[in-house]
């Protein structure tokens, strides 16, 4: 498949411009052929005509000799004689105005004549004369009658002579009057052609460049009434903690743009249409994404909740058994008859404080584990959030490269509407050309009138360019009305993709919220294992105290004291997880309230 022949309106406008052009010369090369044509014509018939004129004067002369010769021989007057030198003297001139053609057809006749000529002068200037002037009637009448014979051969070849010119003049005639009659048909022919070329060059362009420009506009409208206020809603709604809401952005490119101005706003527009999509795609994604995260969310503040209150009980149990292990130690102190006894159930219940301790431990160390998952959960979120921040801001880019692209297209159009006011002045000169061509034909007279029809439709050639012009002004001047309208459409998605973004920022934001929360969680879990540790190390040193009071009786009362120092610290170690464990369990409602804001 070929590809089309990409071109910028200048260039477009250009070529119509030199098309139009084209045309304009070629009309005029063909009007001025066929004006020369008819000018040629005309000059070969005034040609003509003056030789015409030379024939009728050197036909009248000899037929002014033919009578005054006659009339001589029969009067005897000398003012014939005169009369006779005179026709010689205008057949003269009338021979050399003749001969000025040099036509072969009149060459060939005057020169049968002119022997004929020459054979009646000498018999007129050798006979005749002298047998007037001698009074020889006779010989006079003789000679007149042989002039006579010889004088009628050249008046014979002078009337075809002036036939022949006549006949060519009259084709000549012909032909300078059909060449003008084609010039101006021409010209109109011309004038036409040009006028209808130029409005279907305008046509063409302004029907391209109207639906190129409806085409950007309808996939804008799209872009600003469907994907951006889906995306713009379905980010309010995560805003306001729904995570059901999809985006579906369908719609569609635009196929094939061109190489010019327009072309360049629908591949910037194509590019606001993918930016826009894979924000829809981010959104998508992002919002599964937290559906999981806050699922997991609530998973691990259910669990440190469940640990914490296991934790509190756990707490009062060990309290209850520290309690007991001091009535114990309490009862060794006041009786060593009970010794055995209370050792016994001293161990026992020590046994059972470490084995709670231990497994207050393991319950900890498993909220803590959970708290850094959630923790790790909620930091996935805030990237998540953060990518489609950054979507939004690529798409306010793109917004803003296809705010350039129509302001360079304004631009464009201002340099074309100079070109197009270019065009016009030069029809107006051409116009004036034209007339001042008229002026100086009318002024030439019959001759000049080829150049005034020429004149005449090059001056309508002009104006049909001015109004050319006209058109193509007016065709910028609504490119530059759609401009100002793709400029508004844009502004405004640009404004909603703005607005977009701050909602994603407002989502990322809430996100570093939960992590702090989970944070906080995390620490105190850490705090609360460590206690449950000492918790442990003392029920430890509480078994080793009573083993020892068991060996050693004697030192019971010593051990006592120390068991009861022991069993002191293990009733703060037990208030201290108590209270940690009440913290704990007042944050993890804390973040059931937050990830109960949202709806997956």
């Amino acid at each position: 498949m070929r590809t089309p022949l990409r071109l910028r309106l200048g260039a477009k406008l250009g070529l119509a411009f030199a098309g139009v052009l084209v045309v304009m010369l070629a009309s005029l090369v063909i009007v001025l052929h066929k004006s020369s044509q008819a000018s040629g014509a005309y000059e070969r018939a005034i040609g003509w005509k003056t030789a015409l004129e030379g024939a009728a004067d050197q036909a009248d002369g000899t037929r002014q000799q033919q009578a005054a010769q006659a009339l001589y021989v029969a009067t005897g007057e000398l003012r014939y004689k005169r009369e006779w030198e005179e026709g010689v003297a205008a057949g003269e001139r009338g021979g050399a105005a003749v001969e000025k053609l040099h036509d072969p057809v009149v060459t060939k006749l005057a020169a049968g004549a002119t022997a004929a000529d020459h054979n009646h002068d000498e018999t007129v200037n050798t006979k005749l004369f002298p047998a007037m002037a001698s009074g020889d009637t006779a010989a006079a009448h003789a000679a007149l009658t042989l002039a006579d014979k010889y004088v009628r051969v050249p008046l014979k070849a002078q009337e075809q002579i002036r036939a022949y010119v006549q006949k060519r003049q009259d084709a000549d005639i012909a032909t300078a009057k059909s060449a003008a009659d084609a010039a101006r048909t021409f010209g109109l022919m011309a004038g036409l052609l040009a006028t209808l070329f130029a409005a279907g060059i305008v046509f063409l362009v302004s029907r391209g460049i109207r639906r190129s420009a409806a085409q950007v506009l309808d996939r804008l409208n799209l872009l600003e009434s469907h994907d951006a206020a889906e995306l713009e809603e379905g980010l309010n709604a995560v805003a306001g903690g729904d995570l059901t809401r999809a985006v579906l952005a369908d719609t569609p490119a635009i196929e094939a743009p061109g190489g010019d101005e327009i072309g360049d706003i629908a591949r910037a527009t194509n590019g606001i249409r993918e930016r826009l999509h894979v924000s829809v795609d981010s959104y998508n994604d992002m919002r599964g994404r937290l559906s999981e995260l806050i699922g997991e969310v609530a998973g691990s503040s259910n669990s440190v909740a469940a640990a914490s209150r296991q934790m509190a009980t756990t707490s009062q149990e060990a309290g209850a058994a520290v309690g007991e292990i001091a009535n114990a130690v309490g009862e060794v102190a006041s009786g060593a008859e009970r010794q055995a006894r209370s050792v016994e159930a001293v161990r026992d219940i020590a046994s059972e404080a470490a084995a709670v301790a231990r497994e207050s431990v393991l319950r900890a160390r498993e909220a803590a584990r959970a708290a850094d998952a959630a923790r790790g959960v909620a930091r996935a979120g805030a990237v998540t959030a953060q990518e489609a921040f950054d979507a939004m801001t690529g798409v306010q880019r793109s917004s803003k490269d296809v705010t350039s692209a129509i302001q360079d297209l304004a631009v464009r159009s201002g340099e074309i509407e100079s070109i197009v006011e270019t065009i016009a002045a030069l029809a107006a000169q051409t116009n004036l050309l034209a007339l001042n061509a008229a002026i100086e034909a009318a002024r030439a007279g019959e001759q000049g009138r080829g150049f005034a029809v020429v004149a005449e439709e090059v001056r309508k050639l002009a104006e049909g360019s001015q109004a050319a012009a006209g058109s193509i002004a007016e065709l910028i001047a609504q490119i530059q009305q759609e401009t100002a309208r793709v400029v508004g459409v844009v502004e405004g998605g640009a404004e909603r993709t703005e607005a977009g973004a701050r909602t994603v920022a407002q989502a990322r934001d809430a996100f570093a919220d939960i992590e702090a929360a989970v944070v906080d969680v995390t620490t105190r879990v850490e705090e609360i294992a460590d206690a449950v540790e000492r918790i442990s190390d003392g029920t430890g040193r509480i078994q080793t105290d009573v083993g020892e009071v068991a060996a050693v009786a004697e030192q019971s009362s010593a051990s006592a004291e120390q068991v009861t120092a022991t069993t002191e610290e293990t009733s703060a170690s037990t208030q201290e997880i108590a209270a940690s464990a009440q913290e704990l369990a007042a944050t993890a409602t804390r973040l059931d309230g937050l990830v109960g804001s949202f709806r997956f």
